[in-house]
């Protein structure tokens, strides 16, 4: 089930469409097409939700060609099955590089969302906008005080936070978790009740910057002997994962975009990056040996240079052998799309025409949300038709579906703004200036 379009929501959407973007949690408001991908992948959630196992995928398209779009859709259905989800850019600017574990281990915490984190941002929301690992532990101890509350006792005594780190104990036990991991979730279990207290506030933040891989000697002495380093990392994220389950969720998703980065890095960090890359997704999907992953999905989105260029997946074997598709010859099956293969190229699925006339129209009724007007009566699905129809003339040019966003997007800027002048506006025009901010 989509999640409400709220009016912060639709304004969001608007501003980014705008820009050439779409927020993740906007994308269902928004998608068309590829319905069967998201079938298929809707049924891998459910199995993975309801047994053991893990998946990994690959994500292949050029820039604006519906790679974040895809995942959003992705992000939306493990929403709706109270999975997990963070959300990872391979980014200088972020400072989030694959060649230190460490860094993309952070970000994941950092970027987690859950279902109750987005209701109580009014389902507006940027990954990493607030520290989602520790919001989860937060809720989690809201929880168990609440239903300690209801049992009688008061949530502010003492024997309410005893019994809540004895609850929390057992979790981890049956999740397998322990070492510094488990004793870094008891401390912030501990710390998370007297927020008055001075010292339970810098002893939570303290925890909270150890998660994020700083190096936090006053620790020590609470048992937490060892910072968070590319060594133990990979250790550290599948305690995450199975105390989540033992939370309540389904599982978790990890989606890590713009992998084409790692061109950018020397071929010492090329190689140190696609190991990290190679042992995340073997650590996913079951090769590890030891204590891999279960109830997880990890989907790698980059550009189609890094599934044929030198400096690519291609450059590491290892990690090679795991998007290379097995092919059954058979003239019978040629040009059918595998909607479950390892590599989900988008190019095997473009949107038609149709969709894009449906795509038109949904931006349509999100600025009529966003703006709280009826645009139909100005924007008319006659003027929307002419802009289509100019746009794949043009299709050309650049490919990708951001002109045709920006283009739609700000018309109904300027018809709300400007009805009456608005019906002068030639949809050529409008087209033009899209392509041509696209291609600055």
């Amino acid at each position: 089930m989509t999640t409400p379009l709220t009016g912060s929501l639709a304004k969001k959407i608007v501003r980014q469409l705008a820009a050439g973007t779409t927020p993740l949690e906007g994308v269902p408001h928004l998608n068309v097409g590829r319905e069967r991908y998201f079938l298929e992948i809707g049924r891998l959630l459910d199995d993975l939700t309801e047994g053991d196992g893990a998946d990994v995928h690959f994500l292949n398209a050029d820039y604006g060609h519906g790679k974040t779009h895809f995942i959003g859709m992705i992000h939306a259905l493990a929403m709706e099955r109270n999975w997990v989800t963070s959300y990872v850019k391979l980014s200088k600017a972020e400072g989030i590089r694959l060649d230190k574990f460490e860094q993309l281990y952070a970000a994941i915490l950092r970027n987690c969302i859950c279902r109750g984190l987005m209701k109580e941002r009014d389902q507006a929301y940027d990954p990493g906008e607030a520290n989602g690992w520790p919001w989860i532990l937060d809720e989690w101890i809201q929880r168990h005080i609440g239903f300690e509350s209801r049992a009688g006792i008061d949530p502010r005594s003492l024997g309410a936070r005893e019994r809540t780190v004895s609850a929390l104990d057992l979790l981890l036990r049956r999740a397998n978790v322990s070492g510094d991991f488990a004793s870094a979730v008891r401390l912030y279990a501990n710390a998370a009740f007297e927020r008055s207290s001075d010292q339970d506030r810098r002893l939570r933040d303290a925890v909270v910057r150890w998660f994020a891989c700083d190096r936090v000697p006053e620790l020590r002495e609470h048992g937490i002997l060892a910072a968070i380093t590319s060594a133990n990392a990979k250790q550290i994220l599948r305690s995450a994962l199975a105390l989540l389950r033992t939370f309540g969720y389904g599982g978790m998703a990890i989606f890590i975009d713009e992998a084409e980065a790692i061109q950018d890095y020397s071929k010492a960090q090329r190689r140190a990056a696609y190991q990290n890359l190679r042992e995340l997704l073997d650590n996913v999907d079951g090769r590890a040996s030891g204590n891999s992953l279960n109830h997880a999905v990890c989907y790698v989105a980059a550009t189609p240079i890094m599934f044929v260029g030198a400096r690519g997946f291609r450059e590491y074997p290892a990690l090679q052998d795991r998007i290379e598709e097995i092919n059954i010859p058979l003239p019978v099956l040629s040009g059918l799309v595998d909607y479950r293969a390892v590599v989900i190229d988008l190019s095997a699925s473009p949107l038609s025409s149709a969709d894009r006339q449906q795509l038109a129209r949904k931006i349509r009724d999100v600025h009529a949300v966003a703006q709280h007007w009826d645009p139909s009566a100005v924007v008319t699905d006659a003027w929307l038709n002419g802009l289509l129809a100019n746009y794949e003339s043009r299709l050309g040019e650049l490919g990708g579906l951001r002109p045709l966003c920006r283009a739609i997007t700000k018309a109904l800027e300027l018809a709300q703004q400007h009805p009456q002048e608005f019906a002068m506006v030639d949809p050529r025009d409008v087209v033009a200036r899209a392509f041509q901010d696209e291609s600055t």
